[in-house]
């Protein structure tokens, strides 16, 4: 009868135990892979909602700089020349803008200088902000002319995010 039981050796139970450690270590990552995807994902809606805000209020001020220019609002220029803060309404963000002066050159560069080719350049500088957590900058070169034989023209010949 002794040789029907035997003793057993008890090597399930920690090969269990490390097998369930595995697990829970593999789990535990695969939780904190989920949640970085998640903070980045939230953190890519957040700059691109940012970057819609900044285009639209850059669009507000250069079609301002713009009406300024043609009216000769001079007063408007000198207060845009500081630092600028306004909320877009369509989508309730703020926005901080500045508009500088740059130099006369000519409307099109491939006439000569003279008094139907010339323009002016100005920088228009847009940061928004929706939220505490970032920004975005951007910066546009506007070109704008008003000529006393036609209508006032501009282009914007350059554009770039600063931030």
């Amino acid at each position: 009868m002794m040789s029907l039981l035997r003793r057993e050796s008890g090597a399930l139970l920690p090969a269990t135990l490390v097998a369930l450690a595995a697990l829970g270590l593999l789990a535990s990552s695969a939780f904190n892979a989920a949640m970085l995807e998640q903070r980045m994902a939230r953190h890519s809606a957040l700059h691109q909602r940012l970057l819609v805000a900044a285009d639209d209020a850059l669009l507000v001020v250069e079609a301002r700089l713009v009406s300024a220019v043609v009216a000769g609002d001079q007063s408007w220029l000198a207060t845009s020349a500081t630092l600028q803060q306004a909320t877009l309404a369509s989508n309730a963000s703020t926005y901080q803008y500045q508009v500088s002066r740059c130099c006369e050159t000519a409307w099109d560069p491939l006439l000569p200088a003279g008094a139907d080719n010339v323009a002016t350049l100005y920088h228009v500088v847009v940061q928004a902000q929706r939220e505490a957590t970032g920004s975005v900058a951007l910066l546009s070169v506007l070109l704008i002319t008003d000529q006393p034989a036609g209508p006032a023209l501009s282009r914007r010949v350059g554009w770039q995010r600063t931030r």
